[in-house]
């Protein structure tokens, strides 16, 4: 019911929400590491190796691949890709 509520609404207050949304889960997510004092250095490499992990595949799926597909028509489809990852 409240999804289908969500679909008369406009576009700028569902953006509105889903800005609300994304910033709350962004701020519950930080509340996590408020009890911990230290963080070891290993726990602190592994956290940021898979941040870093997400953030390339974000990257690729989302941004990349389409280029790919997009680009295939004209003959050279890993050129917009390769400088679109090296920028």
């Amino acid at each position: 019911m409240f999804f289908y509520h969500l679909t008369l609404e406009g576009a700028a207050t569902n953006a509105l929400l889903a800005g609300v949304f994304t910033w709350l889960m962004t701020a519950l997510g930080a509340l996590a590491i408020i009890p911990f004092r230290r963080i070891s250095e290993k726990v602190l490499s592994g956290m940021l190796g898979l941040a870093a992990g997400v953030m390339v595949s974000a990257s690729f799926w989302s941004l990349l691949a389409p280029s790919v597909d997009l680009s295939a028509e004209a003959g050279n489809p890993w050129l917009p890709a390769v400088t679109g990852f090296l920028l």
